[in-house]
């Protein structure tokens, strides 16, 4: 899951946790929309170009979620990129990695798990390595989660 992705569940989960539903709702459709009108643009310059048409809306309306948020609880564009720079230095440095190491793989599917596997081992090992909260806390809940 990307650090916009996070960022989304937790502004979104904050704003319905305050009782704004409609703004919830509204923000939502409004970025669903926004990621639908660029990615249709785009489509006549291919789907790499697509996807990162669309990946750059969803980073971008982060901003959107953030202004709602900040209506809420005291934070700043400052506060939530120095919190999340560790975070998204470390992926952007694996990814750079996994990409220039696995470049040379020839079948694409392959190629695609290495990758995967490239940033998530190294990635999660750094956080534990760190003493993240966040990681060991999700991994107690996955490892003392009851299924029904």
């Amino acid at each position: 899951m990307g650090l916009a992705t996070m960022a989304v569940l937790i502004f979104s989960n904050l704003i319905i946790s305050r009782g704004h539903s409609r703004a919830y709702m509204w923000t939502s459709v409004a970025q669903c929309l926004a990621g639908m009108v660029v990615a249709m643009a785009a489509s006549p310059f291919g789907i790499h170009v697509m996807v990162m048409a669309f990946v750059a809306v969803t980073i971008l309306w982060t901003g959107v979620w953030l202004w709602l948020a900040r209506r809420e609880v005291s934070i700043t564009a400052y506060e939530f990129l120095r919190d999340i720079s560790p975070y998204l230095l470390l992926s952007v440095a694996l990814c750079l990695i996994a990409h220039f190491a696995c470049g040379g793989i020839g079948n694409i599917y392959l190629r695609f798990g290495m990758k995967v596997l490239a940033v998530a081992i190294p990635y999660v090992g750094v956080l534990w390595l760190l003493g993240s909260t966040i990681l060991r806390e999700s991994a107690n809940f996955l490892i003392h989660k009851k299924i029904t």
